[in-house]
């Protein structure tokens, strides 16, 4: 039925959406990349960057995969995932550390999906 369905889009549409899921991946791997060194960095200072802690790094990042899981196409995927992996530095508890090593686990399945 997918491929039917693929074989009845444009041909235009199909390029436009795989590049979204080109660009959204790439952005995703940075965003873990982020969550990832997060959830296992001892010391770290604030620094002025979206999002500025590290609940909200969780929740962003939550967001982000179910945002994938819905459409991975989604251009907001690509939005969210840049604003996780510029952030620069917050601090986080251990119980938040290890929701964000959940989380990159979560993101790293969400890829691969």
């Amino acid at each position: 039925a997918n491929i039917i369905y693929a074989c009845e889009q444009d041909e235009n549409a199909i390029k436009s959406k795989l590049k979204s899921l080109t660009e959204n991946s790439a952005a995703v791997t940075k965003a873990k990349a982020k969550v990832t060194s997060l959830s296992s960095r001892r010391l770290a200072r604030t620094a002025r960057a979206v999002p500025t802690t590290c609940a909200a790094v969780i929740a962003l990042s939550k967001e982000l995969v179910s945002a994938i899981s819905q459409n991975p196409a989604a251009s907001m995927i690509k939005t969210m995932a840049e604003d996780i992996a510029a952030v620069a530095s917050v601090t986080c508890s251990p119980e938040e550390k290890a929701d964000l090593s959940a989380t990159a686990t979560s993101m790293d399945e969400a890829l691969t999906a």
